[in-house]
């Protein structure tokens, strides 16, 4: 029993992957399951069921010290089994693996500075500054409220650089538009003048 113990603990730091720890500590379950099955069959009055708890003892013990693959990969009640290659599970599911890794790859993580929103479409104030209308009265007052909330960068040059603007904030914007939905209105909708 000693040498099962020492066997079983070895085989457990040898894993270090986590899926193949969840393995081992269910091939342990089993076994101590079993073990406490002979147990109690001992102490009962039937050959039988010391003999069928002996029977499944000796088929877990088989799957766990027999080969690599434990009870969870194998059933060792059968002797028809079929293994699981890469390729198999590429040829039916690689498509939508290959799916999710383009989406995971592509995914827009970037945020506008103005009004929050995930886009692709970004860029850095200091990329704009030579454009028409990066002077107008509306641009120039989102400068002074993103400098003045938003902004842990004493340098003008280091604050453009590093502030990101959509373009629909910038188009709007340099058109002397307010934002509909901003950081600076609490992202709600401003009515205009016409519907007051």
């Amino acid at each position: 029993m000693q040498q099962l113990a020492a066997a079983s603990q070895d085989r457990v730091l040898s894993f270090p992957s986590s899926a193949v720890a969840d393995t081992r500590v269910y091939d342990a379950c089993r076994l101590s399951l079993d073990i406490n099955g002979v147990k109690a069959a001992m102490s009962g009055v039937s050959y039988d069921t010391l003999q069928a708890a002996m029977t499944f003892l000796d088929q877990t013990l088989s799957c766990i010290g027999g080969s690599n693959l434990s009870p969870t990969d194998v059933d060792c009640n059968s002797n028809n089994t079929t293994q699981v290659t890469e390729d198999d599970i590429m040829e039916q599911y690689g498509q939508s693996l290959r799916h999710v890794a383009e989406l995971r790859d592509h995914y827009t993580t970037t945020v506008c500075n103005v009004c929050e929103q995930l886009r692709s479409d970004v860029r850095t104030l200091k990329s704009s500054e030579n454009c028409k209308g990066f002077d107008s009265a509306k641009m120039e007052q989102i400068m002074e409220l993103l400098y003045t909330h938003k902004t842990q960068h004493e340098d003008l040059d280091e604050f453009l650089e590093n502030t990101i603007i959509c373009n629909y904030c910038f188009d709007k914007l340099r058109n002397s538009k307010d934002v509909a939905r901003s950081l600076f209105n609490n992202m709600k909708k401003r009515q205009s003048a016409l519907h007051s």
